[in-house]
């Protein structure tokens, strides 16, 4: 087992769907299931995933999507209450607060993802 800076679901063409409005977007929009604690890749590595978007939010600050997890993978979750993507930041905003905003559910929008791992230089899927 490696421990990455971070590490989750990775989307092949987080753009389409995944887009931000606030100043800044997110480089690699992802779910985060892990930070600074050990990655189990040899189980996961490159695992292809449905993920659900079932909700929306967006302050000054912050703005993501909620997500439902594939129930398989709840057993390996170690991310934030609600889990989400986080696509956008002001220029004062954090990534990290993302999960903390009021999110409106939408009608279920499925998104193919693998997982993976920040390293500290790039992703790794």
């Amino acid at each position: 087992m490696i421990t990455p800076v971070y590490w989750g679901i990775f989307f092949d063409d987080p753009h389409q769907i995944l887009e931000g409005t606030l100043e800044k977007q997110i480089e690699f929009p992802h779910v985060t299931y892990g930070f600074k604690v050990p990655y189990p890749e040899e189980e996961l590595q490159g695992v292809l995933c449905i993920v659900k978007l079932i909700g929306y939010g967006k302050d000054d600050n912050n703005e993501a999507w909620l997500v439902e997890l594939p129930t398989w993978t709840l057993g390996y979750y170690h991310g934030a209450t609600n889990p989400h993507i986080a696509i956008s930041v002001s220029k004062t905003g954090k990534p990290v607060d993302s999960g903390k905003l009021e999110f409106q559910s939408i009608d279920p929008i499925k998104i193919v993802g693998r997982f993976g791992y920040f390293n500290g230089r790039g992703i790794v899927v």
